[in-house]
């Protein structure tokens, strides 16, 4: 970034490349990040259709939760939703420069989670919420985003 400061066209894309180059070099693939939601989907997609088609489990309840039901009072929904977007904010607080798609993808994968929330079983809602706050949690305490904020203004 010292060697490419400008915000022209041609400075950013040869940053881009020589960003490209160094992941390269270091054995870093973007694509990897990936693998965290690709092996969240078949938990995802096995718990909506075994809350959806196990009798037992339309009708097992957690606290005053119907796990095979809608969240009527889409408590669950809107913590999913508030919880997933906490995450996002978080792990994108301490980046040094955000783009259009991870600002797009901060506020619009809540949304989402909230629709698909409101009409999923509960039980799905509640796991979204629970798995997204442990995340927050998780953030927060071992990759704190305001430390490293701190630490870098303070090299500056």
């Amino acid at each position: 970034r010292e060697q490419y400061p400008g915000r022209d066209m041609e400075s950013r894309t040869k940053l881009e490349q020589e960003m490209r180059n160094v992941f390269k070099e270091m054995g870093v693939r973007q694509s990897d990040s990936l693998w965290p939601i690709l092996i969240q989907m078949p938990v995802i997609l096995a718990l909506f259709q075994a809350l959806s088609r196990v009798d037992f489990l339309k009708t097992g309840h957690f606290l005053w939760i119907n796990l095979g039901g809608v969240d009527t009072t889409l408590v669950l929904p809107i913590l999913a939703a508030v919880f997933t977007f906490l995450s996002t904010w978080l792990s994108n607080k301490a980046l040094s420069e955000r783009n259009g798609a991870t600002t797009a993808m901060m506020y619009g994968i809540p949304v989402l989670i909230f629709i698909f929330g409101v009409y999923a079983p509960s039980g799905v809602a509640l796991y979204w919420a629970v798995s997204n706050a442990y995340q927050v949690l998780q953030t927060y305490f071992l990759n704190n985003p305001f430390k490293i904020i701190a630490e870098r203004e303070a090299v500056v």
